[in-house]
């Protein structure tokens, strides 16, 4: 039995007991990590389907071909392209993933604790279906989860949007100067071949 069968035994247990709680008429009490993660690792873990549309109107070619690349596999939470794409070994990308890492789960748990939205009590184990439907699905059908879901995308795009704006002016710069250097070199050679 391999890690993840333990955890699967573990949050089976977990949706089967709040099942059991709300068929007797009581409020469900697990809250278990895979159901959990549905609101916040919208468009993957670290919450970057709004730097995948941020990259859709990039002024760097870079990011914009990346924008265009990861922003269907994003919507379905596939954002390892992006994530080694674009924040692996980027400084400007590392404080964001950080701070919503704490962020997103603290207001999910807050949400849910505080009675805004319901516990999860349905099996969806369908970590690429788009996290709204994954959190009214497996809250039983309840919107206020969905939204939730909404509500944390807001915050994840307000957090990324200052620090992808500086990391494109960053990428900007680089390709102004690879441009530049390589127009240089042509004139360059253009000069040698002429004075032959």
């Amino acid at each position: 039995m391999g890690i993840y069968a333990g955890y699967a035994i573990y949050y089976t247990a977990a949706i089967a007991e709040n099942a059991a709680a709300i068929a007797a008429g009581m409020k469900p009490t697990n809250i278990y990590s895979y159901g959990f993660s549905r609101y916040y690792h919208i468009g993957g873990q670290g919450a970057t389907l709004p730097i995948a549309f941020m990259m859709l109107f990039a002024k760097s070619k870079r990011y914009k071909i990346l924008g265009r690349a990861t922003i269907v596999p994003s919507v379905f939470n596939i954002n390892e392209p992006l994530v080694y794409g674009t924040i692996v070994n980027n400084p400007f990308m590392f404080i964001p993933m950080m701070l919503l890492s704490v962020i997103l789960p603290g207001v999910a748990y807050l949400w849910i604790n505080f009675g805004f939205g319901s516990v999860n009590h349905v099996n969806f184990d369908m970590n690429f279906m788009p996290n709204p439907i994954s959190a009214f699905v497996m809250s039983g059908g309840d919107y206020r989860n969905a939204l939730l879901v909404i509500v944390n995308l807001i915050i994840a795009a307000l957090v990324w949007y200052p620090f992808f704006k500086a990391a494109d002016k960053f990428e900007v710069k680089k390709e102004e100067k690879r441009a530049a250097e390589k127009k240089a070199k042509k004139q360059q050679v253009e000069g040698i071949v002429t004075e032959a």
